[in-house]
């Protein structure tokens, strides 16, 4: 029985591909991030927002920007969640495709998904424009005022209340006493010599 003879680049009929070529931990994260773009989402359960995953896509998509794990760990401290558990939170999530994922090298940066915001037309965005200016004008207002508010707080701290006016007036008044009497007995010395 006759073996057949293959070149070192062929793969035997026999054998399936995957079989035939090495598997890599990146073969397999570019595989798994494949699957993930592929799978349909729309069947994909949101977490519960206590749990880690919950508060961890709702810091993703509050954000809006691309994120690395420490970065989300960092932020979450205050949920005393560990990076460990960000970062399976963030695999979970990016297999499940509620967010999504790409690979630099070792460094996996998420990001929310765009197709969940409602995104503003030039009409919108123009009116947006508008409203915004508007809010600025009325900020720049509002601060003047605040500012002219302030002065005038601190122009009325810096006076004197009616009490320490009546308190200081009879201390001047005591003080003056005092120096009409040595004056008085000054001149008394001064008449009687």
């Amino acid at each position: 029985f006759p073996l057949p003879v293959f070149s070192p680049t062929s793969t035997p009929p026999h054998f399936p591909l995957c079989l035939a070529q090495p598997r890599t931990a990146s073969t397999r994260r570019r595989r798994r991030a494949k699957q993930a773009e592929e799978a349909p989402r729309e069947h994909a359960m949101p977490p519960k927002s206590d749990s880690v995953e919950g508060i961890v896509l709702n810091f993703v998509n509050q954000q809006n920007r691309p994120l690395n794990s420490q970065n989300v760990a960092d932020a979450l401290q205050k949920f005393s969640l560990k990076k460990t558990a960000v970062q399976k939170g963030l695999d979970a999530l990016a297999d499940s495709g509620q967010i999504s994922f790409k690979e630099y090298g070792k460094q996996k940066i998420y990001l929310a998904r765009q197709d969940q915001f409602d995104i503003p037309n030039g009409e919108e965005l123009e009116e947006m424009k508008k409203a915004n200016s508007k809010l600025q004008e009325e900020l720049a207002e509002q601060k003047k005022i605040t500012s002219e508010v302030e002065s005038e707080i601190k122009g009325l701290q810096s006076n004197l209340t009616l009490d320490e006016i009546r308190s200081k007036e009879a201390r001047l008044q005591s003080e003056v006493c005092v120096h009409v009497n040595m004056l008085l007995s000054a001149h008394e010395c001064v008449c009687s010599t």
